[in-house]
């Protein structure tokens, strides 16, 4: 094993190979960690190859608000052999909880004020055929918000109608809990869970967020590698790039987890060589309080 050393309570390591014999299941972020929204990134692929090479189980673990078909089609622009009950998102986790039955605040009939991601609403419509979608705050008894914008761009662009929203009592689901996300090579956008946070402090009210760090998505994950015979979680390991989502809900779902600090943090923690800053990573490690068991600078073998 070729370690580099340890820096803010984390092991800095070459390659995933380098802890593959610790670990038996590998979860793995999407987005951050596989490719930018627009490229695949060097090496990902040849990894996740050979660790279900090595026999490990391999499951893709993303906030996405998208259903489970909508990841397969994604994972099929990578090429990779995986099964499709291996992939789980925030999107499916709320479908599978509106079809139980425990979505708070949901009802038949719910009118939904709804902006983005037309297949997505599709899906939401098989779950729930009786929801309707409407144009206006005034009648929507429902915010869902899937949209991104571009960071950079006024932060609050969506102050109207979330104003607008909170002044109604109108309350919000947040399907992705993501603040941002890398988006090609130079790109970073607000994501849903921008909206969800700037909501809150307006006085608005969240009922529930789908997808990591809370424990509505490692619920069902769990279950089913419980079904499958995996049950010690210190076999297990989250790899993400963001730590807010991935390394803390890892950490509190009691299993071990791997940075890739390429991903949503890497202007704090590369340099403009790409290199690791180490000054930088340590203070994001210390900004949120959560030591990852390892940090990679990107993905690979």
């Amino acid at each position: 094993m070729k370690l580099h050393y340890s820096i803010a309570g984390t092991t800095v390591i070459d390659g995933v190979r380098d802890i593959v014999g610790d670990y038996d299941v590998f979860l793995l972020d999407v987005c951050g960690v596989i490719y930018d929204q627009a490229t695949v990134f060097e090496g990902a692929i040849e990894a996740v190859e050979m660790l279900q090479a090595q026999g490990k189980v391999v499951l893709f673990v993303g906030n996405m608000p998208v259903s489970r078909q909508g990841l397969v089609d994604r994972i099929k622009q990578f090429r990779m052999k995986i099964d499709d009950q291996y992939l789980w998102t925030g999107g499916e986790v709320f479908l599978r909880e509106l079809r139980a039955g425990r979505v708070p605040g949901w009802k038949d009939g719910l009118k939904v004020y709804f902006n983005e991601r037309r297949s997505f609403w599709d899906d939401l419509v098989q779950a729930s055929p009786s929801v309707q979608r409407v144009d206006s705050i005034q009648e929507a008894e429902m915010l869902l918000l899937l949209s991104e914008t571009q960071v950079g761009d006024p932060e609050h662009v969506m102050d109207t109608l979330l104003e607008e929203a909170a002044a109604f009592g109108v309350p919000m689901l947040c399907i992705n809990p993501d603040l941002w996300a890398i988006k090609g090579p130079d790109a970073i956008v607000h994501t849903p869970g921008t909206w969800a946070k700037r909501y809150q402090q307006m006085g608005g009210s969240v009922l529930a967020s789908y997808g990591k760090p809370h424990a509505n998505i490692y619920d069902y994950v769990l279950a089913h590698l419980r079904e499958e015979g995996f049950v010690d979680r210190e076999r297990m390991i989250m790899v993400g790039d963001t730590m807010y989502t991935d390394i803390e809900g890892a950490a509190k779902a009691g299993i071990h987890s791997l940075w890739i600090l390429h991903g949503s943090h890497r202007d704090r923690v590369l340099d403009e060589q790409g290199a690791i800053d180490f000054n930088g990573m340590a203070e994001v490690v210390g900004e949120y309080g959560r030591v990852p068991n390892w940090t990679m600078q990107a993905f690979r073998w």
